[in-house]
């Protein structure tokens, strides 16, 4: 993508004219807007896979522990409750790192 100055190089005394001056500056505030969407976006992605591995991790969990309730000599059963409790730290440093504040 051409920048404004490379746009106007070959005549930079356009750069003056009020009609171009308001062009660029509508193309600045466009440019923001594409760039908030883009973090927007960038954000929704990494919620979602956020999401999905708390999912994963959940039925990994669940499923060793019934692999402990079955074969309790073979397999210790999950501490919920330490579980959660690092669930819950994860979620927190995780929003705290990408200022989400709930």
């Amino acid at each position: 993508m051409k920048s404004i100055n490379q746009i106007f190089k070959n005549n930079t005394t356009l750069m003056d004219e009020p009609e171009v001056m308001e062009l660029v500056e509508y193309c600045r505030e466009l440019e923001d807007l594409v760039i908030e969407n883009n973090q927007v976006v960038d954000q929704t992605v990494a919620l979602k896979q956020l999401i999905s591995e708390i999912s994963k991790s959940c039925s990994d969990l669940l499923q060793e522990d019934n692999e402990g309730e079955r074969w309790e000599n073979e397999f210790k059963r999950v501490d919920f409750k330490e579980t959660i409790i690092n669930l819950k730290n994860y979620i927190v440093k995780y929003c705290l790192d990408n200022k989400i504040y709930i």
